[in-house]
């Protein structure tokens, strides 16, 4: 089932706003807990106290994305002034709901039909932000992983069959054109529920796999410290996107660091309630990745991480 948090919310309290801000993300309550703090902070620095001046209706879908659109459209049935989400397939449901409430992209990975790449200075429609590409990282982390896996030619990559999953699909074919640059080869498994994680692993070590590479999706984010723990039980080398990935027990991550995204689209949520159009504020793309290395993973890997590579690293895990 779907879960709900709502602020504590004190009537009478002064207001900001009419409506409240409602947030749309595609995972638990648990799993995306840093991505909620990382908002109510990035808020609370510009004033926007929930509880006392404003009201945010949370809203998660557990990991299934078929929960995000009856999620979408509550959220526009409370009327909310602004509507937030963190992941493209929450901004994608919200954009299938409305049409006219400003929807605030913190960190989502968009498709280029929920955000034009060409008009990101002037965006069309009711969406702004700050939005990621994940398939734009895909190279740099297939070179991270040769450079400390470089016997690893077999890569298990699990297929996501939950909705559309369209950020999935463009991660694999970029990954597939990739894969033929640096000599890999996907062994490709569907998996849809957590109880098909192991058996796409034991496929995947059948076939010869000797590392792993997953999209983000709801249902891999969600149970991302189950996936890690099979991936280090399978000795799979795990390079990831999130650095929450890595923080879960997966080898290393590299992209942009998602909860700076999300404190960075608290600012366009304030300028929105402050009466600005989303049409005047530019989107955003990251210009900073960085690189997490996780070294209790590498030793229970029994890998031999390169100085060169530890001494890149923005974080080291110890």
């Amino acid at each position: 089932m779907s879960s709900h948090l709502s602020g504590d919310w004190i009537p009478g309290a002064t207001n900001t706003s009419n409506g409240p801000i409602g947030v749309l993300d595609d995972s638990s309550a648990a799993a995306a807990s840093g991505r909620v703090e990382a908002l109510r902070k990035g808020l609370r620095d510009l004033g926007h106290i929930e509880g006392q001046n404003v009201k945010i209706e949370w809203r998660f879908g557990d990991g299934k994305e078929a929960a995000l659109s009856p999620l979408a459209t509550e959220l526009v049935e409370l009327k909310a002034d602004v509507l937030v989400s963190s992941t493209g397939a929450g901004l994608a449901a919200l954009r299938r709901a409305t049409k006219t409430i400003p929807i605030v992209a913190a960190g989502a990975d968009a498709e280029t039909r929920d955000v034009n790449p060409q008009n990101l200075a002037r965006p069309s429609g009711n969406i702004t932000g700050v939005i990621s590409v994940e398939g734009e990282t895909d190279g740099k982390r297939m070179e991270l992983l040769r450079e400390a896996a470089p016997t690893a030619a077999r890569i298990a990559t699990f297929w996501d069959c939950n909705g559309r999953n369209i950020a999935g699909c463009r991660t694999w074919a970029g990954g597939t054109t990739r894969s033929q640059r640096w000599g890999f080869t996907f062994i490709p498994a569907r998996v849809w529920t957590p109880d098909d994680f192991e058996d796409a692993f034991a496929a995947s070590i059948k076939e010869g796999a000797r590392a792993l590479s997953l999209s983000n999706t709801a249902l891999f984010y969600t149970h991302r410290q189950r996936l890690a723990t099979l991936a280090v039980k399978n000795r799979l080398a795990w390079v990831a996107g999130d650095r929450e990935y890595a923080e879960a027990g997966c080898l290393m991550s590299f992209g942009p660091n998602g909860k700076d995204l999300i404190r960075r689209a608290a600012t366009y949520v304030d300028r929105i309630l402050r009466g600005a159009k989303p049409a005047d504020l530019p989107i955003e793309q990251p210009t900073a990745f960085e690189l997490v290395v996780n070294m209790k993973t590498a030793m229970a890997l029994r890998m031999t991480i390169p100085k060169t590579m530890l001494a890149r690293a923005d974080e080291v895990i110890r």
